[in-house]
């Protein structure tokens, strides 16, 4: 017979030796004739240590139960010395019941000492395990009565696997866990921070990464073992699916793409940082976090450091917690007085394109869109909780969400770019491109992609007609300048060739001393001879070709822009067979040097 005895030099001394132990009684009727097999582990507690680091150290002492197996667990209602009613024997015992690795939910457990079942059970957090199957209580310490009471209760309370099995689905285990009260650790005294480590361990365990957990390892803490037991053990993930799934971790940058990532999060110690460190360590990314959550700070100067990392920054993307104060738990908050929607409003104000994803532990989820729509964020991602309840599969696609989130604010960064071309130059028709940028989600803007092609064409031939002029003649004039730029009447013509899709142009005359084209000329002109199939040069594309120096691809770019606004948009609204990777090029090749060129002055 083996006994594993807990104490802390409290309990008889017969019990506290590694030795074996003779029986001394008639053992006949007992199966144990090669007598006790004694394992004695002292648990020292200390009334100033948490319940956290008690916690990891009791899971750190038991570890072994998982490999050994024991018929009767003896140990004292406490093993302080300094405040027994701290019934730290009762939370070992708690421990022991609630861990399914340790394999021993049906071991016997006999508690010595003068107790009383109904004032435990009034007096503890721990008290209904008094009442759950296989604890026994004794007040003697005689060795002849304590031996008595072993033989009797391991005498009728042999092990079996299949009822160990079967009792952790029990109604009796069910009622007794659901009897625990046990508190969150002080550190955890919100949803906020039990979610945030609750997710970060389901994640951790996707991706088989060891997170260094501030507070010691989140599942060995008790409240977190009650808390899974209450809502049934979350569907683990194994090999099988690993190899199903070859590819989960990838988010789906290009080579040649180069993001930075800034993360704003009160708990960001708690493993969060640690592990979107670790998933964005193979991408193009540049992961930064803000790290000066000083404890006591007010909010207004937590406010001003946040503020003064982003400007330090310049983000592509930030992930954003709402909640960063301790005031942000306050019943009486609204949502828009959280620091994160402060942070939010910063965030934007200095750009608007900025890119915002909100990535938080918050049980409203019914308030978060209209949040996500206040803060102006590209989108949102809750982090998994305890009550979600979420399986494998479950917690794999709120990871690609994520995952899809980041990947698109990314992509949409290049937005902030525009605004900062744009602004205070007193275009409207730009400001509406950059307005119906950020008003289509998605990164192909398919819903807006007429849209931007006819705001960029009306730009550009504004810009033209305001800045320059035809005079003498033909003559291509920057206005205010006597110098000539180019000859653009029909001493430049330009002859169809092809049909329907296939055509082009290419040049048929060109009358001597003025200004050539190269051999590849192939661009789209203004107006037909009488023959219908000959054209002059138009002065927009002169100023881009003559001016500008735009190479051909370029400017053909252009005029096919200018023909599917003329005939798919302008007319009929047909689909237009541009991408936004072409309005892009419009902006960021022809556009932006436009607005860069010193030689005008607006």
């Amino acid at each position: 017979m083996k006994i594993l005895v807990l104490h802390n030099n409290n309990v008889p001394l017969f019990l506290r030796s590694n030795e074996k132990y003779e029986l001394k009684g008639d053992i006949t009727i007992f199966n144990f004739n090669e007598g006790i097999t004694i394992h004695s582990i002292i648990l020292k507690y200390e009334s100033n240590i948490s319940n956290q680091t008690y916690d990891d150290f009791i899971c750190d002492k038991l570890s072994f139960l998982k490999d050994e197996s024991y018929d009767l667990i003896i140990s004292p209602y406490t093993f302080s010395r300094d405040n027994y009613m701290e019934y730290s024997g009762l939370r070992v015992a708690t421990h022991i019941r609630l861990t399914k690795e340790w394999h021993h939910l049906t071991a016997p457990i006999l508690f010595l000492g003068p107790d009383n079942i109904d004032d435990i059970v009034k007096l503890s957090e721990f008290g209904s395990i008094m009442t759950s199957y296989r604890i026994f209580m004794s007040e003697d310490h005689e060795e002849d009565e304590v031996e008595n009471k072993i033989l009797e209760i391991v005498e009728n309370n042999q092990y079996d696997s299949d009822a160990e099995t079967k009792y952790s689905s029990s109604h009796r285990y069910v009622e007794m866990v659901s009897k625990l009260v046990i508190k969150a650790p002080a550190n955890y005294a919100t949803h906020h921070s039990i979610a945030n480590e609750w997710g970060v361990q389901r994640w951790s365990e996707m991706f088989q990464y060891d997170v260094n957990f501030k507070n010691g390892d989140f599942e060995n803490q008790l409240f977190y073992k009650c808390l899974r037991a209450k809502i049934g053990e979350p569907q683990r993930f194994n090999d099988k699916w690993r190899n199903k799934n070859p590819s989960f971790m990838t988010f789906g940058f290009k080579t040649d793409e180069r993001y930075k990532i800034a993360y704003i999060d009160d708990e960001y110690d708690k493993g969060w940082y640690s592990i979107l460190s670790f998933m964005f360590k193979s991408e193009p990314i540049d992961f930064v976090a803000f790290e000066d959550f000083e404890e006591g700070l007010d909010k207004p100067e937590l406010i001003n450091k946040i503020e003064s990392f982003i400007d330090s920054c310049n983000a592509d993307c930030y992930i954003l917690d709402l909640r960063l104060h301790d005031s942000d738990f306050d019943n009486d908050i609204s949502n828009d007085e959280l620091t994160g929607h402060e942070i939010a409003r910063y965030i934007k104000r200095k750009n608007i394109a900025n890119q915002i994803v909100i990535f938080t532990a918050s049980n409203k989820v019914w308030n978060l869109k209209e949040e996500l729509h206040k803060i102006g964020a590209s989108g949102y991602v809750i982090k998994e909780s305890p009550e979600l309840v979420y399986d494998r599969n479950q917690t794999y696609r709120n990871f690609q969400d994520f995952q899809k989130e980041i990947l698109h604010a990314c992509r949409q960064s290049y937005i902030k770019e525009y605004v900062t071309a744009t602004k205070d130059l007193g275009y409207s028709t730009l400001n509406s491109f950059v307005s119906l940028l950020l008003i289509d989600k998605t990164e192909d803007k398919s819903d807006v992609l007429s849209a931007l092609i006819l705001e960029l064409m009306v730009f550009i031939e504004d810009y033209v007609t305001k800045h320059f002029e035809i005079r003498d003649g033909d003559n291509l004039y920057l206005k205010g300048s006597s110098e000539r730029i180019a000859n653009i009447g029909k001493k430049i013509r330009f002859r169809q060739v092809g049909e329907d899709d296939d055509k082009y142009f290419e040049k048929v005359s060109c009358k001597e001393n003025v200004e050539q084209l190269d051999d590849n000329y192939n661009f789209y002109a203004k107006s037909k001879d009488k023959d219908g199939k000959t054209f002059v040069l138009t002065k927009t594309i002169a100023v881009l070709y003559f001016f500008y120096k735009f190479p051909n691809d370029l400017i053909n770019l252009f005029l096919h822009a200018k023909n599917q606004r003329n005939r798919n948009i302008a007319h009929n609204g047909n689909k237009v067979d541009m991408t936004i990777k072409d309005v892009k090029r419009i902006f960021e090749e022809i556009i932006e040097p436009i607005l860069k060129d010193e030689r005008i002055s607006d």
